[in-house]
């Protein structure tokens, strides 16, 4: 999906605007602006990247819900190695050692609460929350070899679940690839029947992983179709009652 420059000033004006008493603006304003993050840093625009993503620390996200900690967790992660690549080493920590604690604080608030039985979605976005987390102390552990050891730095950081389900997912793909070309020619280019059938029973665990992969990005697809649909709704509302008031 591809936002042009209208819908994103939209998104631009959305989040600008006042407080709202309903908790859900809160949520769609935390999510578009590491949306409009994101969108920024892929356009090269490092510093209004780094505006938007700090937007997202800054939110009381938890007012709306521990499932909302997703984002303040990503987005402190990705802060910090903005601000670690441009050379600030110090304020990278900073990032990542607040965020982490503003999190975790969160989070311990929430699940000590008595007789408290969370909806199964509740805690795969809290699980999703912890592993950024992670990601940030392992981030900050190894903070001092990024500069002369970047690879290992990154090993370390993001030597997680996530990270092995891409590897899979690269491990999926490659060996589709092999025995989609099928033989050729020479009788040991894959090896025995049995290498053979040893990859088709791997190939087939992968693809589960491929599936469900796709199948979160298809969520992902109808929630910013929905977004669109939310935000052009808001606009109009808007601009009716602009009118109004114009009439009075």
């Amino acid at each position: 999906m591809v936002i042009d420059a209208d819908m994103n000033e939209a998104i631009g004006r959305y989040i600008a605007a006042g407080d709202s008493a309903n908790p859900t603006v809160l949520r769609w304003k935390v999510s578009l602006a590491y949306v409009q993050g994101l969108l920024s840093l892929s356009f090269g625009d490092r510093d209004e990247a780094k505006k938007q993503l700090r937007w997202v620390l800054d939110a009381n996200v938890e007012s709306f819900s521990v499932t909302l900690l997703t984002k303040p967790a990503q987005a402190g992660y990705l802060l910090g190695l903005l601000e670690a690549a441009d050379g600030d080493l110090t304020a990278a920590r900073q990032t990542w050692r607040q965020a982490a604690v503003d999190v975790q604080s969160a989070m311990a608030q929430y699940f000590s609460a008595p007789n408290l039985t969370p909806a199964p979605f509740v805690l795969r976005e809290t699980s999703t929350a912890m592993l950024f987390c992670g990601r940030i102390l392992a981030a900050d552990k190894y903070s001092a070899r990024l500069a002369k050891e970047p690879a290992a730095f990154f090993s370390n950081a993001v030597n997680d679940y996530l990270s092995e389900i891409e590897r899979l997912t690269s491990l999926a793909l490659k060996f589709e690839n092999q025995l989609l070309a099928g033989p050729t020619g020479n009788p040991h280019s894959y090896g025995s029947a049995q290498t053979i059938s040893s990859q088709a029973a791997q190939l087939t665990e992968l693809r589960k992983y491929v599936l469900a992969l796709e199948q979160s990005r298809n969520e992902q697809k109808i929630q910013m179709e929905e977004l669109r649909q939310y935000i052009a709704d808001l606009e109009e509302n808007r601009s009716n009652l602009m009118q109004q008031l114009k009439r009075r």
